[in-house]
């Protein structure tokens, strides 16, 4: 499919997004809800304020009173996916039985909150992808803005170095309090993205602009990577790597042809920036040697062993309810109410119940991602990245940021499908 497939038509986005119909409203509301999101907002904001507010209420107002009921609501008639039939079952389990043992343990209702809403995040496919069956043309869109969102935290995260301390005035709220934009997911999803656009770009060019167009889309790819490295994420900066190689290798086999354009491409930007990518991989190297993997086995210990040594049985099943916590080898052994994994994260509130409810979950959706892998390996691929990175290794699933990510694996692959073969 030509590259336009993966953003939206010249002119067509707001034809497509402005109707009085119920899906178009929805859908203007969760843009609204990422716009506010993007310029006010933050991953993980320690004083919830009226941004975090207002995304909160347009996130509803894009469910809507239907699509809740319609997420609450297990039917036989209606044939599910396995995604769908996991995320439904945890919907119903979270609602319940980890609410019920965090109330019963005295959990503060703040931090059974803190759970609450990044688990909401969580299951935003099984809310809203429904949404997309009547429009899958808004499944281009919401990629677009996926990649806008991520290109504007990525931003916001650079904004405290030079060149880019400009623009803090009176643009983007300014605070001490540390908002881990470098480490959102979109941040990590446009990087693979604009990326991968680039070199499909220059494989079809046919003139000049679409070699300038090309290299547009090359300098919008460096802002989030500039971003991820300036934070030191070996996971996201070496998962790019592996995604520029791939594509090229997929390329290769494709169309040699073409491909070498891209191969050219290549080793003019590693000899131009040679001696950047040196000290990039210095400073990572550096912190690999320091921090090696930063305890993330032990962190996982650390909560079986909340979740086993209470001498009761049901907190291996049923965990520690929401707002429950550890003391953490990942912080110094502080009590702390999060993890670095949300596998581990799912362990310690939910138990093994809510863990095989999650992986039901999770295997149904990298299903989906499978099965886009064949037909769109570029959206796929840089879809998986921070699928499963944010499952492993960070504690950005947290985020919405994370539940974006999620609901464009089956919202993609509801706009792939209405599309002619």
């Amino acid at each position: 499919m030509e590259s336009t497939a993966y953003l939206p038509r010249r002119g067509g986005f707001f034809s497509a997004i402005v109707s009085l119909d119920v899906e178009g409203l929805r859908f203007c509301s969760l843009m609204a809800a990422i716009a506010v999101y993007a310029l006010r907002g933050s991953p993980t904001p320690d004083n919830p304020g009226w941004p975090e507010i207002m995304t909160g209420l347009l996130l509803l107002a894009a469910v809507g009173i239907k699509g809740g009921v319609r997420a609450l609501t297990i039917s036989s008639s209606a044939p599910m996916n396995l995604w769908q039939i996991g995320g439904k079952l945890f919907l119903l389990y979270g609602l319940s039985v980890p609410l019920i043992v965090g109330a019963m343990a005295g959990h503060g209702t703040g931090q059974m909150l803190r759970d609450l809403l990044p688990f909401a995040f969580f299951l935003m496919p099984v809310f809203l992808a429904q949404n997309f069956e009547r429009r899958p043309e808004y499944g281009r869109y919401l990629l677009f803005i996926a990649i806008v969102l991520g290109f504007i935290f990525a931003l916001r995260a650079l904004l405290p170095f030079y060149p880019f301390s400009f623009l803090n005035v009176g643009i983007f709220p300014i605070s001490d309090e540390l908002f881990y934009f470098a480490n959102a997911p979109t941040v990590f999803l446009a990087a693979l993205m604009l990326l991968g656009l680039s070199g499909k770009t220059i494989m079809e060019a046919t003139g000049a602009k679409d070699i300038i167009r090309a290299t547009i889309l090359f300098g919008l790819s460096l802002l989030p990577l500039l971003a991820m490295a300036a934070s030191e994420q070996r996971a996201g900066v070496g998962a790019c790597v592996l995604y520029a190689a791939m594509l090229t290798l997929l390329a290769l086999w494709r169309s040699p042809a073409r491909a070498a354009r891209l191969l050219i491409a290549i080793l003019l930007v590693v000899s131009a920036a040679f001696p950047v990518f040196m000290d990039a991989a210095e400073i990572l190297g550096r912190k690999t040697s320091m921090v090696g993997l930063n305890m993330r086995d032990q962190e996982a210990r650390a909560v079986w062993d909340a979740v086993s040594g209470t001498g009761n049985p049901a907190h291996i099943l049923f965990g520690l309810g929401w707002g429950g916590g550890f003391h953490s080898p990942a912080v110094g052994g502080v009590y702390v109410n999060f993890t670095h994994s949300l596998l581990t994260s799912m362990l310690l509130k939910t138990g093994l119940v809510g863990v095989f409810l999650v992986c039901t979950y999770l295997a149904g959706l990298l299903n989906l991602l499978t099965g886009l892998l064949f037909r769109q390996p570029l959206v796929a691929m840089a879809l998986l990245a921070p699928f499963l990175v944010d499952i492993f290794l960070y504690a950005s699933f947290k985020s919405l940021d994370f539940g974006l990510v999620l609901l464009l694996i089956p919202v993609y692959r509801i706009y792939i499908n209405s599309q002619k073969p």
